[in-house]
């Protein structure tokens, strides 16, 4: 770290050099963005590059920028020999009160990943600031998901331990590329370059994809993927081989196996055509390891929601009456000017499938709607014998109505590469483009009555995100 004199030295410049910073420079990125771009052209002054790191810093904590604090902080690391810099930043926050808990275990999170590495001292303290700040467990089910996160930090750093003392044992290069930040598809297709063959000729199957899709080739490799999976012991490994193989197993889960026979459903609008006749037991065998694979993908915590009593707490309830008795969740609408909504109080970076176990309780059997991301999803429409599928400004409609009063169904929507495919009882309803992120919210219209037993995401948790209404969040 530059001495006091060699600071003090620098002064006059760095005035100068933050007024044009500040002043003069284009304001399209925020000042923190610039100050470290100012920082990162200074290589030839390290005085005038720290005092200039040093002058983000205080932008961030002025700013209560959690994200932007946090690439100071590694800026810092990463050019001086600083100790502990994420975690004083991140307490710092903490402390002035102005940014939810939830956001600042987020950052913790976030710094361990980054010290995961790199200083395994700080990596334990910013990973025990994230547990301590998480006990409060507001909102309801952030400490689970804090402590799943956690011990999956933890468990990726043992792996990296492992992994070189043993830099050739087959398997784990599995956990190596799985971390908190879950670029599942990347990393996990990456595994065993040089030295896992199951994995290299996998990886192959699935960069030599085609149009059409050869999907008995694709679930073929899906089931390939899942076999991996049982003989590996890494829980994030597992989680991650899991995901990667319900993508591979869905193209054929969805398709009709054979077109045009009479009594055959019609494949969902918008899905591609599949390659080679399939047998029906052969399509429906898919399916049931499909939805073995999204059990086994689904995280506990916040990604999987059943009701009991108090759980209620775990839904940001927007209008109308709602309870929960005898394990559901149940919701009503107090009539057209009162808008009613129950949102997961925590958003997602990436979904890729949502199951709600719902129905409609009222016994005219009108109205249950859903939405995720940009997908909005009405069955049973109050109007029409019909149900509604929006993919952003894309309408879909079918005919006649698809939900019975009182029973429970499983609706799924699934996203594949940029269509989501929405299913209901195992069979694909609609499909069109869109993108399955954001929050998760159920509701029902027109003093309609509906029920939910469970809700379970499989995808990348947003903590970082603060949820404050359905479709909206800071």
């Amino acid at each position: 770290m530059p001495g006091a004199a060699a600071r003090a030295a620098v002064q006059s410049e760095l005035l100068e050099r933050f007024a044009s910073v500040m002043v003069v420079q284009p304001r399209d990125a925020s000042a923190i963005d610039r100050l470290l771009a100012a920082a990162a052209e200074s290589a030839r002054s390290p005085a005038l590059r720290y005092e200039l790191l040093q002058q983000a810093m205080r932008c961030a904590h002025a700013a209560s920028d959690v994200a932007g604090g946090l690439r100071v902080a590694t800026a810092l690391v990463e050019g001086f020999v600083v100790q502990g810099v994420h975690e004083a930043f991140l307490v710092g926050v903490e402390a002035g009160g102005r940014v939810p808990n939830q956001a600042v275990a987020a950052g913790c999170l976030d710094a361990a990943q980054q010290l995961l590495e790199r200083d395994p001292s700080a990596f334990a303290s910013v990973l025990a600031a994230a547990r301590r700040i998480a006990v409060s467990d507001a909102p309801a089910g952030l400490r689970a998901y804090v402590e799943s996160a956690a011990a999956d930090l933890e468990a990726v750093r043992a792996a990296y331990q492992r992994v070189r003392a043993a830099p050739h044992v087959p398997g784990l290069a599995l956990a190596y590329r799985t971390t908190y930040l879950a670029e599942w598809p990347e990393r996990v297709e990456a595994v065993g370059e040089g030295s896992d063959a199951v994995a290299r000729i996998l990886r192959n199957k699935i960069t030599a994809r085609t149009e059409p899709r050869d999907v008995v080739a694709l679930a073929r490799a899906g089931e390939q993927w899942l076999s991996r999976r049982q003989h590996t012991p890494d829980a994030i490994a597992q989680r991650n081989l899991s995901r990667r193989a319900m993508q591979l197993l869905l193209p054929m889960a969805l398709f009709d196996p054979k077109p045009g026979v009479a009594g055959a459903p019609a494949p969902a609008a918008g899905a591609p055509a599949p390659g080679p006749l399939i047998e029906p037991a052969e399509v429906e065998r898919v399916r049931r390891l499909l939805d073995q694979v999204t059990e086994q993908a689904i995280a506990e915590g916040v990604g999987s929601l059943h009701f009991a009593a108090a759980d209620v707490d775990r839904m940001l309830i927007t209008g109308g009456a709602w309870r929960v008795e005898q394990g559901r969740l149940l919701g009503r609408s107090l009539g057209r000017d009162v808008a009613t909504r129950a949102t997961t109080r925590f958003a997602w970076r990436r979904i890729d499938c949502v199951t709600f176990r719902a129905g409609i309780q009222s016994a005219d059997g009108l109205n249950l709607r859903l939405a995720v991301g940009n997908v909005n999803v009405l069955f049973n429409w109050e109007v029409a014998d019909s149900n509604h599928f929006y993919f952003g400004d894309k309408l879909a409609q079918t005919a006649p109505r698809l939900l019975q009063a009182g029973r429970e169904h499983a609706i799924q929507l699934r996203q594949l590469d940029d269509q989501v495919v929405v299913c209901l009882d195992g069979h694909p309803v609609a499909a069109g483009p869109g993108r399955l992120d954001g929050t998760v919210t159920v509701y029902p219209a027109l003093g309609s009555e509906i029920f939910v037993r469970s809700i379970e995401v499989v995808g990348d948790v947003d903590l970082g995100t603060v949820v404050t209404g359905p479709g909206t969040a800071r």
